[in-house]
């Protein structure tokens, strides 16, 4: 990967991870047809141990399609964005995984990531028995895909570096 031209603003690996903890939603990029980029916004689970994004859809599709053709994808997390008109500027905080993508087939580990990440977005509110009982009702048409980070870098305005310093 090329080195971040404004090395100033790139997040510490710890603050990485704390924006894929924290965040909700993000961007998988993947190349699609005729090498055009395919983006498309999903909910996920961070298996911190594993290193390893997971969400789920459609078990059938064009991102399944272009995963199988090149598995090589890049995953964008915005953890702050801030317009800030005064300054013509926005404070932004961001992290880009980039990995490999492949469909979980494994018994096991398809059933724990929709178990983690069903619970993050329902927590609270359905009991775990309700959690596997809704999953089973979906099992036949839900795929689950991981990926497989094998980089992460993180960047935030230059406004927010700042500050901090002066913290």
């Amino acid at each position: 990967m090329r080195e971040m031209r404004r090395f100033k603003q790139i997040l510490s690996q710890e603050d990485d991870l704390d924006i894929l903890r924290r965040g909700t939603h993000g961007v998988m990029a993947i190349i699609a047809d005729d090498d055009y980029p395919y983006a498309v916004p999903i909910n996920y689970y961070y298996d911190e141990e594993k290193k390893t994004i997971y969400f789920h859809g459609a078990n059938k599709g064009m991102r399944w399609d272009y995963m199988k053709e090149n598995p090589k994808v890049s995953f964008c997390v915005v953890d702050m964005d801030q317009n800030d008109p005064e300054n013509y500027s926005t404070n932004f905080r961001s992290a880009i995984c980039y990995g490999r993508a492949r469909i979980v087939e494994d018994e096991a580990e398809y059933h724990k990531a929709l178990v983690d990440l069903t619970t993050k977005f329902v927590k609270g509110v359905h009991s775990a028995e309700e959690i596997v009982k809704q999953i089973e009702i979906e099992k036949a048409q839900c795929g689950v895909t991981a990926i497989d980070v094998e980089f992460i870098t993180g960047k935030e305005a230059i406004e927010l570096v700042t500050a901090r310093k002066e913290k």
